[in-house]
């Protein structure tokens, strides 16, 4: 039987229990970007939130950087939500900077059926986390959790036994 590593372990709560977040492709508009962004600041007394978007110097009152990169420290989760021609580069930034996990938000992929995008989908840059994880990070604020393409589907609502 194989268990997680320690860790393995510590790198799924820091991703649950995040210190700092950055939403890359956070924007005003209430879309993917935008509700991340304003469901991330909801826990703004326990979480530092950074908006990473060029396009503006502020979002919903929190300073804007223009790339992770400029960011004044490594993000504990870094949630992703761009085109999916983007989301590679924006792994590979996030992880120079040193960031230990990522949600990404974007469509495009294997989806779509065409080959060449399918085979971005075994391209994404190792974060220093497990393979499979959950796309969970929310939960830790009181938000709903979202499925994961990585890992099984999660079963349905119902009572724990």
């Amino acid at each position: 039987m194989e268990f997680w590593t320690e860790p393995q372990m510590a790198s799924i709560h820091k991703m649950l229990n995040p210190r700092s977040i950055a939403i890359v492709g956070a924007t005003p508009r209430m879309q993917y970007g935008g509700r991340f962004l304003a469901a991330a600041l909801k826990a703004k007394d326990r979480v530092r939130v950074y908006a990473v978007n060029p396009r503006y110097d502020e979002i919903m009152g929190v300073k804007s950087y223009p790339s992770v990169t400029n960011l004044p420290e490594a993000p504990d989760l870094v949630g992703i939500v761009v085109p999916w021609d983007q989301v590679l580069d924006v792994l590979e930034e996030s992880h120079r900077k040193g960031t230990g996990s990522a949600i990404v938000i974007s469509a495009g992929f294997a989806e779509r059926g065409v080959d060449d995008r399918r085979d971005l989908q075994g391209d994404w840059v190792p974060l220093p986390a497990p393979q499979a994880c959950v796309s969970a990070a929310l939960t830790a604020w009181g938000s709903r959790m979202s499925r994961t393409t990585s890992g099984p589907p999660l079963p349905r609502a119902g009572r724990l036994v």
